[in-house]
């Protein structure tokens, strides 16, 4: 690159009120603004950031070779591609994994994530990869000039246009091709309420506003003994006391208020509220923790593919497509080069399952015990390399053949020519 990428990173501050969106907010119907800050307080919203984060951060991710071989596609591990290591493992300070939430929270609250391709001194676009280096939201903005992509990133004092290939974009859901959809401004009535319910019930418990139960007695009582009965109750039996037994006499009593109407529609205004967020962001209730009676183990398992199917599969495309257009490239001996996540992480089934599952694969020739055995992080074996065949699976075999001495119908082998009549 023409600039000194380390003279702008260290110009810039990294924390989150650095963040689009986290020192000012938009006002809400709820009459609660709402920002970065007050969105990642909002426990539901935090929730699934994490969830997405952090199950792409878990996938492995690896650079394959996709060659030919004679009309067949054959993938291959390009472990000696001189941009595997910055785009597999350690893309910067950060680790893959690291590098790949942080990417993905971007994304995932303002609708893009940017990170400079550092190339080395003087490189070109079709050079490999030495780092990626992630940019704040609002430190780069995204435009099109006669068509062709460009970044004006700004990190302190300094100002620079770059071109395709010199900054990696990841794009979530996009209106007009050009940026993503800001979830966090376009989901804030959601945000919003429920930080308004948050916010008015913990005033309400903060301040004791509402009795957990009422003293009562037949006889007359002064305010000054009436005060004085409630702050020794307080004392014993409040929220701080000694707790222990009560004992009450002189006609005392004691009534607890039991939960009414309204604090069973307040507590379904919260849960439904959840529900709300979680269809914002395009995540699953159960994903954000958030059950109902009807969820069981068996049900969930169906759920969790569910997740993987529409909420992160989508995102595993984006990372790949961008990573291929921004960082890998077309030219060279990049052509057939593909970044892969390996989504089998996110769908790994019990022991039980896995072996009925590789069983299958075996005695039908799919993988070899070798392959098993790498899924299972396990040394590969001797003689695992050889892939299995059932007996009545030979290609062009018929199971009617008059010759197959097997089949109990076939007529007898001819005599030998020389074999007296």
């Amino acid at each position: 690159m023409a600039f000194d990428i380390w003279k702008w990173i260290s110009g810039g501050k990294s924390s989150v009120g650095n963040l689009s969106g986290a020192g000012g907010g938009r006002s809400t119907s709820s009459r609660v603004v709402v920002n970065l800050d007050v969105a990642l307080q909002t426990t539901a919203f935090l929730r699934g950031m994490r969830v997405v984060a952090e199950g792409m951060g878990s996938m492995p991710l690896k650079l394959y070779d996709e060659g030919d071989d004679d009309g067949r596609t054959v993938r291959k591990v390009a472990r000696k591609n001189k941009s595997y290591r910055a785009i597999c493992y350690m893309p910067c300070w950060l680790t893959k994994t690291e590098f790949v939430e942080t990417m993905t929270m971007h994304a995932f609250v303002n609708g893009d994530a940017f990170a400079l391709i550092n190339r080395g001194a003087g490189g070109s676009v079709d050079d490999p990869v030495e780092e990626l280096l992630p940019l704040l939201p609002g430190q780069c903005e995204f435009r099109l000039s006669n068509w062709e992509p460009e970044y004006v990133v700004t990190i302190g004092n300094h100002r620079e246009v770059l071109k395709a290939g010199q900054v990696f974009h990841l794009r979530g859901t996009s209106w007009d091709g050009r940026v993503g959809i800001n979830i966090l401004d376009k989901a804030r009535e959601a945000i919003g309420l429920s930080r308004a319910l948050e916010q008015t019930h913990g005033a309400l418990m903060g301040t004791e506003a509402r009795p957990a139960g009422i003293l009562t007695t037949a006889g007359n009582l002064s305010a000054d003994v009436a005060d004085k009965i409630r702050a020794a109750w307080q004392k014993a039996y409040g929220p701080n006391g000694t707790k222990g037994v009560a004992v009450l006499d002189n006609g005392y009593s004691f009534s607890k208020i039991s939960t009414d109407a309204v604090d069973s529609q307040y507590i379904e205004n919260r849960r439904f509220q959840i529900e709300e967020i979680a269809r914002a962001i395009g995540v699953f209730p159960q994903m954000l923790m958030h059950t109902d009676k009807a969820s069981t183990f068996a049900s969930s398992s169906e759920f969790f593919a569910a997740h993987v199917k529409y909420t992160m599969l989508p995102w595993v495309n984006r990372w790949e497509e961008a990573l291929k257009r921004d960082v890998i490239g077309w030219k060279k001996k990049n052509e057939d080069v593909w970044a892969r996540f390996t989504m089998d992480v996110l769908l790994r089934a019990n022991p039980t399952e896995r072996g009925a599952f590789y069983q299958i694969m075996l005695i039908n020739g799919v993988m070899n015990p070798n392959e098993i055995r790498a899924l299972e992080n396990l040394n590969p074996r001797e003689g695992g390399d050889e892939y299995l065949k059932a007996m009545n699976m030979s290609a062009g075999a018929d199971p009617k053949d008059p010759a197959d001495p097997k089949d109990p119908n076939a007529p007898p082998p001819p005599k030998p020519e020389d074999e007296d009549e």
